[in-house]
């Protein structure tokens, strides 16, 4: 009986403490700090706290990882705290320069500085840390969590503001059409190009400023398309903006047209001209911060503006300075006139040096026996006083006859040459035909130099024949014939089409082109520009000799057989009334037809008659035909020398 009293009691108190523990555990977040008051050895009042908290989990955001440059956006964090208490986000800038803060658990982040479009600096990843705090004062009440972004730059294309207005301008005027900037603009506020497309009849440029400029000689009205292209090649279009050259209905300046057409007694209208217009490549900016490009039109619609040239504004470098460094040869021996000198090279060859070396130098000269001067009290050369003493030579007496053979020599010299200039006054024209024909005929055989392609040769050819010499607008047919003889120098000598003479020079040089064919090309090219520049008049049998002397140099210089020469050409009929310089430009034609077929002799006996002619002529004139004639000669001289 005992023993179940026992039994019993231990039950209960398992129970009662089972119990407890459940009451303690469920009570333990409403703990809170009583005074206990007690008897101690030393009395007193205390707090005892009991405190148990778990971490924040499930930290979440609606922040983007990639942020668009140029933006401000606002998003935000949630986290989840396991006893429901008021939490608080702060963070750093984890080295993020942009405008950044929060405000409670949202976040605004601002992708550019202090305008739109100062982002660049701020393009990357970053990485922050956001700090959440539940205001507990327990273990766990703080938890850090990192976010991470990265701002990229998004390039948007430019796009129109506004359309393109139409514009109407006067002939032969240079006149501002738009200025695109005003029409396109770039979301970036990048800097952008221009182009256009349209025809060529209206000279268009677009400058730097992105001002175009508009000139034209024709009467014609042409719609144009302008492209703007950022950096990075997006680009966006205008709308096709007509532009319209007004010449008020009427003749061009001065009363006439280019060309007219009409019928009966009825007057005549001006005929349509189209310009076309081609220009150069921009000239090196120049100290002045001005560049330029020549612009001309091939067709020459208008006599007096069928060469043009545009000025722009440029940022001047200045070439890299030359530094001389200078190498020099040791001093010669002082020679008598107390001098010594040597020799000195700039080994960077500057152009215009400052600094050039002494190359003389005033020295004492020491007096010998031997240095063929008689100096130093000598009584001789090199002997008496301090040297040698003088040998003394006896030689005979000349017996002198009184006829004298030089006097005789001298006599029959000066009859001579009397007897000379009276039979060149009055048979010179025999005389400089005959000079003529021996200097021809002093000729050596050299071989055939090939410096055009047989594929280039067709072209040139082709080329050459669609060419019809008329009297009709002569200044459109200089610039077709001007372009063919350059196309020929750039595919025989591999430049661009737009070089100019040091260019040709140069190239002549590199490619070892020896005389007479060197001063033949460069007297050729001479000629070519005169007649695209304009600078003399221009008649049509000159275009006609150029056509034909371009065919026979190219025959000369590539693989050319008789059934290259296509058509029937005739010389021209030489009349009695002719002016004299008519009759050597005909002649001069004449010459080059021969040429084509090989009839060298003939060439040369016309050539020995063109010199007659030529010196009937007066000084003035003479000038006219002296570098066309002194060519010829040399074209003669080397197609001798290649069929020799």
């Amino acid at each position: 009986m005992k023993n179940n009293y026992l039994t019993v009691l231990a039950v209960v108190l398992i129970v009662t403490m089972i119990v407890q523990s459940i009451f303690l555990i469920t009570k333990i977040p409403d703990i809170k700090s009583e005074p206990v008051i007690g008897k101690l050895v030393d009395t007193g009042i205390g707090t005892v706290s009991l405190c148990s908290n778990r971490p924040l989990v499930n930290f979440t955001t609606s922040c983007p990882a990639r942020i668009q440059e140029n933006i401000q956006i606002t998003c935000h964090f949630n986290v989840t705290d396991p006893e429901n208490n008021t939490i608080n986000f702060s963070n750093n800038d984890g080295g993020y320069e942009g405008l950044m803060f929060m405000n409670g658990n949202d976040i605004t982040i601002r992708t550019y500085g202090n305008a739109i479009g100062d982002y660049t600096h701020l393009l990357g990843n970053y990485t922050i840390g956001i700090f959440v705090n539940d205001n507990s004062l327990c273990t766990n009440s703080e938890s850090i969590f990192a976010y991470d972004f990265e701002v990229y730059d998004y390039n948007e294309p430019p796009y129109l503001v506004q359309p393109l207005p139409e514009r109407t301008i006067p002939t032969a005027t240079t006149v501002m059409l738009y200025r695109l900037n005003d029409y396109f603009v770039d979301p970036e506020h990048q800097v952008l190009s221009y182009n256009f497309t349209g025809d060529a009849s209206i000279v268009i440029t677009v400058l730097s400023s992105s001002d175009v400029l508009a000139y034209s000689t024709s009467c014609v009205t042409k719609t144009y398309t302008f492209t703007a292209k950022d950096p990075f090649n997006l680009t966006a279009t205008s709308n096709a903006a007509s532009v319209t050259v007004d010449c008020n209905e009427g003749l061009l300046e001065g009363g006439d047209s280019p060309e007219t057409t009409g019928g009966g007694g009825g007057g005549s209208s001006p005929a349509s001209c189209i310009s076309d217009w081609h220009c150069l490549p921009w000239t090196r900016c120049g100290e002045d911060g001005i560049t330029t490009k020549t612009c001309r039109d091939s067709n020459a619609c208008h006599p007096d503006y069928f060469v043009y040239t545009i000025e722009e504004n440029c940022n001047y470098v200045p070439l890299p300075v030359c530094e001389e460094s200078w190498e020099c040869t040791g001093w010669s021996a002082c020679i008598p006139e107390n001098i010594q000198t040597r020799q000195c090279e700039d080994i960077n060859k500057c152009d215009n040096p400052e600094e050039t070396p002494v190359n003389t130098m005033v020295c004492e000269y020491e007096t010998t026996c031997t240095d063929g001067i008689q100096n130093q009290n000598e009584t001789g050369v090199d002997c008496g006083g301090p040297c040698l003493p003088c040998r003394n030579i006896v030689t005979p007496g000349v017996i002198r006859e009184e006829k004298t053979t030089v006097s005789t020599l001298l006599f029959m010299s000066i009859l001579i040459i009397l007897t000379l200039l009276i039979a060149y006054k009055y048979f010179h024209k025999q005389v400089n035909g005959a000079v003529v024909k021996v200097l021809l005929k002093i000729t050596t055989k050299v071989p055939k130099i090939i410096i055009i392609s047989e594929k280039d040769k067709d072209y040139l050819l082709q080329k050459i024949y669609s060419i019809k010499i008329n009297h009709k607008n002569l200044n459109k047919q200089s610039m077709e014939l001007a372009a063919i003889c350059r196309e020929y120098f750039s595919k025989a000598l591999n430049i661009p089409s737009t070089f100019g003479k040091p260019q040709l020079e140069e190239a002549i040089r590199q490619q070892k082109i020896k005389e007479p064919l060197s001063s033949i090309f460069i007297s050729f090219y001479d000629k070519v520009n005169i007649i695209e520049t304009g600078k003399e008049k221009v008649h049509q049998t000159d275009l006609m000799t150029i056509l034909e002397e371009v065919k026979e140099i190219l025959r000369q210089t590539s693989a050319f057989n008789r059934l290259d020469l296509k058509g029937e050409v005739n010389e021209m009929q030489i009349k009695k009334k002719d002016l004299l310089a008519v009759k050597i430009r005909k002649e001069i034609y004449n010459s080059y037809i021969a040429m084509h077929f090989d009839q060298i002799e003939t060439v040369k006996s016309k050539y020995s008659t063109i010199i007659n002619l030529y010196e009937k002529l007066n000084e003035n004139d003479k000038g006219n035909f002296y570098n066309d004639l002194a060519r010829l000669f040399n074209e003669i001289k080397y197609l001798s020398s290649i069929n020799k």
